[in-house]
């Protein structure tokens, strides 16, 4: 999102180092929390012994990863320059990072970050029992609030505003890979094509895809504004209606939806996420723009941008989402201003390949992948939901 304040502080020389990789990425946030990923997952290769800590330091002081084999031996240089772009290809492939905020870990337990605004002071004119202190500044508007003259001793009111942190430890997804000698061989010999980086980016593809579909399904969990039906087929009075003009009622419960979160925390709502059936709805509506169809993100992704509706809302297709049912969210501008956090620690680690000689599957080779993190839910008031029956 243009605008949006990142956690991570822009670092020029981190951004050199990784410009090969990152070129091209329009979210400026997202690109520098992958530079910082990157940086850990370097850090964690010299203390695991995979990269002496020394080459570690020569990767660090230069300006350009491209420039690897003339500072560090091509053995370390060349395991880089494989694992690295990949780990970019299955970060930016997420397309759950549309929808809420990244805060990555140097670690694999820390905290995260999210704010939190509060009348200190007791309430105005306008209704000093319901603008207690401790009331929140973004589901309560008090217009006299700041009329300092009726406070006790003519002081001046005031709003606290904390940044509130929560404990998160980061989840474990791995997976495996198993191909037989026989195919490899085939697979070089037909198409030139290496088999093991073939495999190792469609595991990072599949990661991925859980990661955005862990992602939704902890959205529609924790959706706590509310919920709005809306009838399919008109009934009652409205049973002779033209069911094209009966569809346009959607309409009403999307802005009814938006209600919610708008009393809830004051903000108005940015996306609309929803499965192929009733993402189509939305499309037949007046004001929606179809802007999707990249056919690479459709064929890796389980979330995929479909368009823009009303020129208010971004509408993504989800591969896997309740039947009848329509997530309505807020993600602001700054980092900590969201419904939900992602927060990775290892984007993608590739394990060494290991051979099975023994078996039914003798002479194949197992390779495996696991990547570290974890989606919370910090807002739920941020989250609501439209059912179509």
């Amino acid at each position: 999102m243009q605008g949006y304040n990142s956690i991570v502080k822009p670092d020029q020389e981190r951004a050199a180092r990784y410009a090969a990789l990152t070129e091209g990425f329009k979210d400026q946030n997202r690109r520098m929390c992958l530079e910082f990923t990157l940086d850990v997952m370097l850090s964690r290769l010299a203390k695991g012994g995979k990269v002496p800590s020394d080459a570690v330091r020569k990767i660090f002081e230069t300006r350009d990863l491209r420039t690897l084999e003339a500072i560090v031996t091509t053995d370390i240089a060349t395991p880089i320059k494989q694992l690295f772009p990949i780990v970019t290809r299955t970060y930016w492939s997420l397309r759950l990072l549309d929808l809420i905020a990244t805060q990555p870990m140097g670690a694999p337990s820390g905290k995260i970050f999210y704010q939190d605004f509060r009348y200190v002071s007791p309430g105005g004119l306008y209704d000093p029992g319901i603008y207690a202190p401790g009331a929140r500044t973004d589901k309560y508007i008090d217009p006299e609030y700041a009329v300092s003259v009726e406070m006790p001793g003519n002081t001046v009111r005031e709003i606290g505003m904390t940044i509130t942190s929560a404990n998160v430890s980061a989840e474990t997804r791995r997976l495996n890979a198993q191909w037989s000698d026989e195919v490899e061989q085939d697979l070089m010999a037909y198409f030139g094509i290496p088999m093991d980086s073939l495999m190792v980016r469609n595991l990072g593809d599949e990661i991925a895809r859980e990661i955005d579909q862990d992602g939704l399904d902890k959205l529609v969990a924790g959706a706590t504004a509310g919920n709005v039906n809306w009838a399919s087929t008109p009934a009652g009075v409205y049973a002779t209606l033209d069911p094209k003009v009966w569809g346009g009622t959607l309409w009403d419960a999307l802005i009814d939806a938006d209600q919610l979160v708008w009393e809830a925390i004051n903000r108005s709502t940015t996306w609309i996420v929803g499965n192929a059936t009733t993402i189509n709805r939305l499309r037949k509506l007046g004001g929606h723009q179809l802007v999707g169809g990249n056919e690479e993100q459709s064929a890796q992704a389980a979330l995929v941008f479909d368009g823009l509706l009303g020129e208010r809302w971004k509408v993504y297709c989800a591969r896997h989402f309740p039947a009848g049912k329509l997530l309505l969210g807020y993600q602001g501008s700054d980092f900590f201003d969201t419904g939900a956090i992602y927060s990775p620690y290892v984007p993608l680690e590739v394990k060494d390949a290991v051979k099975d000689l023994k078996g039914a599957n003798a002479y194949s080779t197992i390779r495996g992948v696991q990547t570290r993190g974890k989606t919370v839910i910090v807002n739920g008031d941020a989250l609501v939901t439209v059912t179509v029956t």
